[in-house]
């Protein structure tokens, strides 16, 4: 079923369909997700930060773009972690990871070829020892307790259905003083009706009777990643709402719908969005 949606939308990696079809332009949007990531993990230098490192990246769908970038700034091992299984040595990655080798600086792209390679009819080859991809549908990561340096995500975590045993597989697989970086986007992804917010007041049965496999958001605000982070012992230690949704959106919802608006303070109704920094003590 998640193929074959997939199939119907033309889109199965960033949820943009042009975006997901122009190589040069993915490699590209890809490039700055890792560079968002690169100033929240090293101010310095980030070859020396991510030297021998294990990383996980939630939610790559189909492309290994942001991995190969880890992989070619020092990384040690990147582990992709998805819902759904997915072809990883695709034409489309073989594409992606020649326009990369093209456009890093000279001594990344002796570290990438040391990892990858091309056969006789052009395909990729990959050391799947240094990058690897797991799938799971109830998104707990089959990975060793204390194992990981480094957990990254964007746009990933306000899909996930079952965010509470994601935070615990995530605080079990991290090392002590393991970092994660997540960037998050709360709006409708244009599932709203009248106001940004009224998808806010759907039934939780009727929403997943709207959403099943169209990888809908879950409706979880800032206030429930924040409890998350509490119940599960990490040290939060950055915080940005990244976009706000406008002030009449908000005022609309509680006018029309008090009873449902009720459950959410000003702070959690504003925020569109959010990147945050999280360690394991």
């Amino acid at each position: 079923m998640p193929a074959a949606i997939n199939r119907i939308r033309h889109t199965t990696g960033t949820g943009n369909p042009q975006l997901d079809h122009d190589i040069v332009q993915l490699v590209e949007y890809s490039k700055g997700v890792f560079e968002k990531y690169c100033r929240h993990i090293s101010q310095t230098d980030i070859c020396a930060a991510l030297k021998n490192k294990t990383i996980v990246e939630l939610g790559p769908g189909d492309t290994m773009a942001t991995g190969l970038f880890f992989l070619a700034y020092g990384a040690a091992r990147v582990v992709c972690f998805d819902r759904f299984k997915l072809i990883v040595n695709s034409p489309k990655n073989t594409l992606i990871a020649r326009q990369i080798l093209s456009i890093l600086p000279e001594p990344q792209q002796l570290i990438l070829q040391t990892i990858l390679s091309f056969d006789n009819q052009g395909q990729m080859r990959l050391d799947i020892t240094r990058l690897q991809y797991q799938h799971s549908l109830n998104e707990k990561i089959d990975l060793e307790n204390n194992s990981v340096d480094i957990i990254v995500s964007n746009a990933v975590l306000e899909h996930v259905q079952n965010l509470d045993a994601l935070f615990a597989s995530m605080y079990r697989i991290l090392k002590p003083g393991g970092l994660m970086v997540h960037a998050a986007d709360l709006k409708s992804h244009d599932l709203h009706h009248t106001t940004e917010l009224d998808f806010l007041t759907v039934p939780d049965w009727l929403w997943w009777l709207m959403t099943f496999y169209r990888g809908a958001p879950n409706r979880k605000r800032w206030s429930h990643y924040k409890n998350l982070l509490n119940a599960h012992d990490f040290e939060l230690t950055f915080f940005k709402v990244t976009s706000r949704f406008p002030l009449e959106a908000i005022s609309t919802l509680r006018l029309s719908y008090p009873e449902h608006a009720q459950r959410f303070s000003n702070e959690d109704l504003s925020s569109g969005g959010f990147l945050f920094t999280a360690r394991k003590p």
